[in-house]
């Protein structure tokens, strides 16, 4: 897979996904995280974790164990081919959690989600609850109340967040 020559699909706008269905990682996905995340090539300690080396577009030692070595430096083709690696195990990891129908672009914002605190989080979050409810506007909502970690408000998550919020209501039809 390389870089330059790659470009992932961009999927039709509103097209619905069945609960339980994988959602096909876009370029759209990958730009909107890579927005938030920003680019190193070489790990640092996440600000809220110092435990968390975090490298790339956040990839950290938690989501790729093995692969995140402090010191290294990565090229921009190593971070690519990881990153969409580990987008699409998430979109599989994410889609028998999801009872519902959703969008596209609502999936790629609750794959943003668990890409940034994770799957275990997601699991057990309100946010998953109101997904699978079908309560899509309280859903959208609920982003909004992930703005902390290391017990601190981020400003940078809370925009983050807002984001998600926004791109998610967009889709509700309720």
């Amino acid at each position: 897979m390389e870089y330059k020559n790659l470009i992932l699909p961009i999927v039709a706008a509103g097209t619905i996904i069945s609960g339980g269905v994988v959602h096909e990682g876009t370029q759209r996905q990958y730009d909107f995280t890579g927005q938030w995340e920003g680019v190193r090539y070489v790990p640092y300690a996440d600000p809220a974790n110092p435990r968390l080396l975090t490298v790339c577009r956040g990839i950290t030692n938690y989501s790729a164990p093995g692969w995140v070595v402090a010191g290294k430096r990565y090229t921009k083709q190593e971070c690519f081919n990881k990153e969409v690696e580990l987008m699409q195990k998430l979109n599989k990891d994410i889609a028998p959690l999801i009872k519902h129908d959703t969008t596209q672009e609502q999936r790629e914002m609750l794959s943003d989600f668990v890409w940034n605190v994770g799957i275990t989080k997601f699991k057990g979050s309100s946010l998953l609850m109101y997904v699978n409810s079908g309560d899509c506007l309280r859903a959208s909502e609920e982003f909004n109340r992930w703005v902390y970690a290391g017990g601190k408000k981020w400003l940078g998550i809370a925009n983050r967040r807002h984001a998600n919020s926004y791109n998610y209501s967009k889709w509700c039809t309720e």
